[in-house]
């Protein structure tokens, strides 16, 4: 792009956000749940998306470096944090919000702690490279926590 590295360099000052940036960018669009499925279907295809990115994209998989090199970059960790991490979460949170609303989750469910169980395990499989990611594996996640979850109505349905 003709351009000088000490330009590059100031506006990025680490190569690590440089990746980061890019790695956004590539993410954008798992951002938003899809509309107008049931909850069960809506968390299934939108974690089979992300991982589908995570193991298939050149941007995808530097996720796992990111991640590493975040262990030993203070500021590589809080822009982790801060533009992919908590904005999804905050996306995740409301739809959740929205599914107790909707009588599909019981009140007393604490979101927080319902997107550490179904993200975690996803997170968990991509770091550490022990097993596959699949939709086999994503329906089971989702169905051990839809089996906590739910609210007594869906339950009875």
């Amino acid at each position: 792009a003709r351009t000088s590295k000490t330009a590059i360099y100031r506006r990025w000052p680490r190569k690590a956000t440089i990746v980061m940036e890019a790695f956004l960018a590539a993410a954008e669009p798992l951002i938003t749940p899809p509309e107008n499925l049931p909850l069960r279907e809506t968390v299934i295809a939108q974690m089979t998306a992300l991982a589908k990115f995570f193991q298939t994209t050149p941007s995808g998989r530097t996720i796992t470096d990111l991640i590493a090199e975040a262990q030993t970059d203070a500021m590589l960790a809080d822009a982790i944090r801060e533009k992919w991490l908590l904005p999804r979460r905050k996306v995740a949170s409301a739809y959740f919000q929205a599914a107790r609303e909707a009588g599909e989750l019981r009140d007393d469910i604490n979101t927080s702690a319902l997107i550490d169980a179904l993200y975690g395990p996803l997170y968990f499989r991509l770091l550490l490279g022990h097993d596959v990611i699949d939709k086999s594996f994503i329906e089971r996640i989702v169905d051990m926590a839809m089996m906590g979850i739910a609210s007594d109505q869906e339950k009875s349905s």
